[in-house]
């Protein structure tokens, strides 16, 4: 009696030790967000004016760098591998749409992250820290793997951090909305601009993007 007792007190601490596990399964979802995008700018222009027997020639100029928040939209697909109520690993396979000061862009690649939930309650809180690669294509990154193919110096291709927080919902936990930031290591190319009275040299890059994700585990 006492060894059915000891067997049955052991399968009830695993139910409710894997009650509110982070679950594993593949996941789909969706996300949204904002690319911090940075280039150098500059623009020149040219005046004359005569006065009397006097001509006057005046050059001025407009120049500096700019950073500008530009739309992201993306499709999910992968895979969360739950050890424990508290741990777990996410492969993510990922698409993106957004654009590079107007100019059309699109990436896709991996993650795999960390997660660490802050409880075993159901609608938990937690955090999650990983990295990942994405290739670009489309217009912008034809743009740049045309000048790299050429020899220049130009990066289309990233690999890059990625962290933030999570939110889990209900008691199994299926549904999960990430907040996160990702930080690309590297810049597109540098560029160089000549007004005719000042000259710049930045790199045109992508500083960091902000990103809502949505994910539903099966």
């Amino acid at each position: 009696m006492k060894k059915i007792f000891n067997i049955l007190l052991i399968g009830s601490m695993l139910t409710i030790c894997n009650l509110y596990a982070l679950p594993s399964g593949v996941f789909i979802g969706a996300s949204l967000g904002a690319n911090a995008n940075k280039a150098p700018y500059g623009s020149g222009s040219e005046s004359f004016s005569v006065v009397g027997n006097t001509t006057s020639h005046t050059v001025t100029s407009d120049i500096g760098v700019t950073t500008k928040l530009q739309m992201d939209y993306g499709l999910r697909l992968g895979y969360i591998w739950g050890i424990n109520n508290y741990n777990a690993f996410k492969i993510t396979v990922n698409y993106d749409y957004s654009s590079f000061f107007d100019v059309g862009f699109m990436q896709a690649g991996f993650s795999v992250d960390y997660m660490l939930s802050f409880n075993d309650k159901p609608n938990a809180w937690g955090m999650f820290i990983g990295g990942g690669y994405d290739w670009g294509f489309y217009k912008w990154g034809n743009y740049l793997r045309k000048h790299k193919n050429n020899g220049d110096n130009v990066n289309v291709d990233f690999a890059y951090l990625q962290l933030g927080f999570f939110k889990a919902f209900g008691e199994d936990g299926n549904t999960m909305l990430q907040f996160g930031l990702k930080y690309p290591f590297g810049n597109y190319d540098k560029q160089t601009i000549n007004t005719g009275l000042d000259s710049i040299t930045s790199y045109r890059s992508n500083l960091y993007s902000l990103f809502i994700a949505l994910n539903y585990t099966f």
